[in-house]
C-alpha cells in the first residue's frame, strides 16, 4: 500500500494501513506522528508504536496526496452495552479539514457500517462543533473534572 503510488493515491485520500502492513509501514507512521502533533496527549511514541501493534481494534488512517503523507488518523472500535461505536482518536496533520475531512469522513463512516459500528464518535475542541455539524455529526455533552490538584500530596 505504501510506497506505491497508484492511481487513486494521485489525488487526495485517506487509507487504513492494515494489520499485516503494519510493521512495513510503521516508519511512515511514527514519522506523521512526529511531524503532526495532535496525540502526544494520549501517547507517548513508544505507547503509540505499543497500542498500534497490539490492539486489533486500534487503526491507522494515512492522509495522502500523490503519495506524499500530509497527516493521519487514529480510531479505536470500542463495543458498548447497546452498541459498537468507532471512536476517532485524533487527528493531525495539514489541510485536515479544507482537503481530507470530507473524504476521510466518507471513508470512516463506510468502513464503521462494513465492521458493525452503528456510531462514529469524536472529541475535539469547541471550533470542531461547527466544523463538523456540516457532515451531520452532532454535540453530546461531556463532562470532566481535574482532581490532580486537590488529591496530590
Amino acid at each position: 500500500m505504501i510506497g506505491q503510488v497508484s492511481e487513486r493515491l494521485k489525488e487526495p485520500s485517506i487509507w487504513y494501513v492494515k494489520s499485516d502492513d503494519m510493521e512495513r509501514c510503521w516508519p511512515v507512521i511514527a514519522a506523521a506522528y512526529l511531524d503532526f502533533p495532535g496525540l502526544e496527549e494520549l501517547f507517548t511514541l513508544d505507547e503509540f508504536a505499543k497500542a498500534v501493534f497490539t490492539d486489533p481494534n486500534l487503526k491507522v488512517w494515512l492522509m495522502m496526496d500523490k503519495g506524499v503523507v500530509e497527516g493521519y488518523m487514529v480510531t479505536k472500535l470500542t463495543k458498548r452495552k447497546s452498541k459498537t461505536v468507532l471512536h476517532i482518536l485524533g487527528i493531525a496533520g495539514i489541510n485536515i479539514i479544507r482537503k481530507y475531512l470530507k473524504v476521510g469522513l466518507e471513508e470512516l463512516e463506510q468502513y464503521a457500517s462494513m465492521i458493525g459500528a452503528e456510531e462514529v464518535t469524536l472529541e475535539g475542541r469547541p471550533g470542531w462543533e461547527k466544523v463538523m455539524k456540516r457532515y451531520g455529526y452532532q454535540r453530546v455533552l461531556k463532562m470532566t473534572k481535574d482532581v490532580t490538584i486537590r488529591w496530590r500530596n
